[in-house]
């Protein structure tokens, strides 16, 4: 069984769903003049609008988050820092957490902003409704989204730019949820692991055909005598490996890195094709040869949905001493998609 999220951490009435489809003819509204009301492209006023020109990091955004949740709370950002989407999430069992940050050009009402107290949108939406409305969507296609104000309901838009053309438009009702967070300020990292995501996804799905629950990931190192000085070249082992009625898998990495013997946790392992160093093993010693550094189970399921939508990457997994996951997936340059997983009871 799965540990709730939350005491991991803490040991260490909605609308229909309706999707309206019209069309909105171009040209694109222009960005206001300072101190002028904003409003879309047929004049109407707007609370905030915000524009993604990476049409495919959208999609993939959406696709992975609604793999793990029904529902998602989306909060409108626009910082010095960051401008775009913000998502925080937990899904209804409290095994797992969604955060991620999805960079675009935001645009706020110049009545709603103050600078004591910068104006803050946000919306919860039915995740597959959403999902029908992008599935074709193409590279060049351009992302708006928009709220007008005094209403709930969500506009998205799809075009292309420059192109004097009739562009989808779809209008999404919000959902009237608050969104249901954890705090991870109590959460460490002892380990962060860089990883393709092919091999690490390879992994996963064979469990998952072997029908096996869960998998359990082990940090190991070789064992040193206790008076062996500390060495600046590191050998770590990176395992993945899962149990069924009927068979036993494993899927060993091997991580050479040097490093300062006196530098503070956490570590990096790497253990992606692009690894220079030559190993020191060409297989995997005996287990009573190594030391364990880290070891928990995860649901191959819930492993599986992170996964399934990911587009070929290095994916950075952080392990922690109270044995909590937080997987790490870059979308673009700006964005990001991290997934936290609970620990459960082994299988083997």
């Amino acid at each position: 069984m799965e540990l709730a999220l939350d005491s991991v951490v803490e040991e260490a009435a909605s609308p229909a769903d309706v999707v309206e489809d019209e069309t909105l003819a171009f040209p694109q509204a222009a960005a206001p003049a300072p101190g002028e009301e904003l409003r879309n492209q047929d004049g109407v006023p707007l609370s905030f609008r915000v524009r993604f020109s990476q049409s495919t990091s959208f999609k993939i955004f959406f696709e992975n988050i609604a793999n793990v949740l029904q529902d998602g709370f989306f909060e409108v950002v626009k910082t010095t820092d960051f401008q775009g989407l913000a998502v925080e999430a937990v899904d209804a069992s409290h095994v797992c957490m969604v955060l991620g940050r999805l960079g675009g050009s935001v645009e706020i009402d110049a009545s709603l902003q103050h600078d004591q107290a910068p104006a803050s949108f946000s919306f919860c939406l039915r995740l597959a409704v959403m999902l029908s409305c992008i599935k074709s969507m193409h590279p060049q296609h351009f992302v708006e989204l928009s709220m007008e104000k005094n209403s709930d309901k969500l506009v998205l838009r799809i075009y292309e730019p420059d192109v004097a053309s009739f562009a989808p438009t779809f209008r999404l009702s919000t959902l009237a949820k608050e969104c249901e967070g954890i705090s991870l300020e109590g959460l460490s990292f002892a380990y962060y692991v860089e990883i393709d995501l092919l091999a690490f996804r390879g992994a996963i799905r064979t469990a998952n055909e072997q029908k096996a629950d869960s998998v359990t990931i082990f940090v190991l190192e070789p064992r040193r005598p206790p008076t062996a000085p500390a060495a600046r070249r590191k050998t770590t082992f990176f395992v993945v490996r899962s149990c069924a009625d009927e068979i036993e898998s494993t899927f060993p990495f091997q991580s050479t890195t040097e490093e300062d013997v006196a530098a503070p946790q956490p570590r990096t392992i790497r253990v992606t094709e692009a690894e220079a160093l030559p190993h020191d093993y060409v297989q995997l010693p005996p287990l009573e040869t190594l030391d364990v550094r880290y070891r928990a189970s995860f649901s191959t399921s819930y492993l599986l949905k992170f996964t399934k939508a990911m587009e070929r990457s290095v994916l950075t997994l952080r392990l922690g001493p109270d044995k909590a996951m937080l997987l790490e997936f870059p979308c673009d340059a700006s964005s990001y998609l991290r997934f936290v997983l609970a620990p459960k009871a082994e299988d083997c």
